[in-house]
């Protein structure tokens, strides 16, 4: 039980982090933590941005490392 309670926190973090930082589109963006370990998916529209939403990530505490599944791909 505690993994989940640490798992939805680190969640929940992200979504705000995300949502707060400029030149990132959370829309874009789906995540699942698992033991503190953390799955990014979804889409960056460039690699300045998947730079930077795994940077606000991995600074979170309790996040033990960051898998991206994430596609750059610009709009157009």
């Amino acid at each position: 039980v505690e993994g989940f309670v640490d798992d939805t926190v680190i969640e929940t973090k992200i979504n705000a982090l995300l949502l707060e930082a400029e030149g990132v589109n959370v829309t874009n963006f789906r995540y699942r933590s698992v033991a503190g370990r953390v799955f990014l998916f979804g889409r960056a529209l460039s690699n300045k941005e998947l730079k930077k939403a795994i940077g606000i990530v991995k600074d979170i505490k309790g996040v033990a490392s960051v898998k991206s599944r994430v596609m750059v791909r610009p709009k157009g």
